[in-house]
């Protein structure tokens, strides 16, 4: 979703607790939200970092997350970079692109292998 959209605003507003990270990209850029829900199924506890998320642009170029929010269980594993054993987390993850520049695909680089999802 855009960062302009008015459900992207809504979520962030509703989970950002940190009032210093304003949904307002820098002139001509603009964020792209992804909602991603994560699921440990792997019976303990493992890592996870948001920034571990990488937005490749149509440009071919890497983009790093500047922001993440998530709901309730969600913010304490964003908090503690780790998954509950067995929970769920469904994360926001804002990326700055360029106005001209189209999100391609999202690439998680701590899982063996890398996941890649194509986003077109």
């Amino acid at each position: 979703m855009n960062g302009t959209d008015t459900d992207a605003r809504r979520v962030w507003e509703t989970y950002d607790t940190d009032r210093y990270a304003p949904l307002n990209p820098m002139p001509g850029s603009k964020y792209v939200i992804l909602n991603v829900s994560v699921v440990d199924a792997n019976g303990s506890s493992v890592p996870f970092r948001y920034t571990d998320s990488v937005l490749v642009g149509n440009d071919g170029r890497a983009y790093y997350p500047n922001y993440a929010v998530g709901n309730t269980s969600c913010t304490a594993s964003i908090t503690a970079d780790q998954l509950n054993a067995d929970s769920t987390c469904d994360v926001y993850i804002a990326f700055s692109l360029p106005d001209n520049v189209a999100p391609a695909k999202i690439v998680y680089t701590a899982s063996n292998p890398t996941i890649v999802v194509n986003l077109v």
